[in-house]
């Protein structure tokens, strides 16, 4: 990928404001060597796609416990974006309810992991056992 990047920006070709891009355009001037580009490439990639797929798996987790949520959820997004289109970024801020619901899972699912990380380890927890009922949802 960083290679095609490369050759695609000396052929002068229009290439997207990217990680990569930017990274082969200041490759130079910060002194970045080739293996300094595919660690950083690699760092930022993996970075990314382990939150966003713990995330969603924390959800699918989540869910299935919750019919209320996901009927209220269900309801705005038929509200709001129908079902004869996909949902986009543009929809966001008329989206509370499923804006509260991601943020729920990403704090619940972040609680969850250090408490998993301190239990496994023998260390002493002090953090609550998690309450259902003081989330954004039971509001």
């Amino acid at each position: 990928m960083i290679q095609k990047v490369k050759d695609s920006i000396a052929a002068g070709e229009n290439v997207p404001d990217c990680l990569v891009s930017r990274l082969v355009k200041e490759q130079e001037s910060e002194k970045l060597s080739w293996e300094d580009l595919c660690m950083l490439t690699t760092a930022f990639a993996t970075g990314g796609s382990h939150s966003t797929s713990a995330t969603i798996l924390w959800f699918l987790a989540f869910m299935p416990s919750h019919p209320e949520i996901q009927a209220r959820a269900h309801e705005e997004l038929d509200r709001v974006i129908g079902r004869q289109r996909w949902p986009t970024s543009d929809d966001e801020p008329q989206l509370p309810y499923i804006r509260a619901i991601i943020k729920e899972v990403d704090i619940n699912q972040s609680h969850i992991q250090i408490c998993i990380e301190i239990f496994t380890s023998g260390l002493p927890c002090s953090f609550p056992i998690l309450d259902c009922n003081s989330s954004l949802l039971g509001r």
